[in-house]
């Protein structure tokens, strides 16, 4: 528990999240380390560039006062140093603010024995939908991430979810469900398709 911290609300101001991504992560993360960062809320656009929304974020100055994936990027890259690094977005138009970064980081770590995956919820120009019927109500990109690392994607049944599964099964639920309107999309060329996101006992078979 100690490694894990959750913020929501309030507590995930502009000034939260860099206390708790630029400054806290990267002080505990280990060489060795797998490091998933996940978030839900609104993503935007702005001047091509682009931002998640804190809590406090001012609609009137975008630029100022939201988190740039950019900085988001860097620290990834550069200030944690994990053998493993996660990003799952859970964001309209997630897609233009993923992938791109993703690749770039990938490009300069290439020779560091790191993988990233980053799995976003929907493509740049596409709203990210949530449903009330989905457990009491979730963004279906959520509720269909959390199946699949709970086991409903270890289509291998071995017990163990991949980022290769994960992406697969996500992207075709959430599109299904959606009928079209919403695609998660990853960047295959950035992460080991084998990396291991989960251990699901119950899916293995009995030795």
């Amino acid at each position: 528990a100690e490694t894990v911290h959750v913020i929501t609300g309030a507590k995930a101001t502009l000034a939260g999240l860099r206390r708790e991504m630029n400054e806290w992560l990267p002080f505990v993360a280990k060489d060795d380390d797998r490091v998933l960062i996940y978030f839900a809320g609104h993503g935007f656009v702005f001047e091509g560039q682009g931002f998640l929304a804190p809590y406090d974020m001012d609609l009137g100055n975008i630029k100022g006062t939201g988190y740039p994936m950019r900085e988001l990027g860097g620290v990834v890259g550069n200030k944690i140093h994990a053998r493993w690094k996660i990003l799952l977005t859970d964001a309209c138009h997630s897609g233009a603010i993923s992938p791109e970064e993703s690749q770039n980081l990938n490009n300069t770590l290439a020779g560091l024995h790191v993988s990233l995956f980053s799995l976003t919820a929907s493509r740049d120009r596409e709203r990210s939908f949530e449903s009330p019927d989905l457990d009491g109500g979730h963004g279906v990109f959520t509720y269909y991430a959390v199946k699949g690392m709970e086991g409903a994607a270890d289509t291998s049944r071995d017990g163990i979810v991949t980022a290769d599964e994960l992406a697969e099964y996500v992207h075709s639920q959430v599109r299904e469900y959606t009928r079209g309107e919403q695609n998660p999309t990853s960047d295959r060329g950035s992460f080991d398709p084998n990396m291991q996101l989960s251990y699901v006992p119950a899916n293995a078979a009995p030795a």
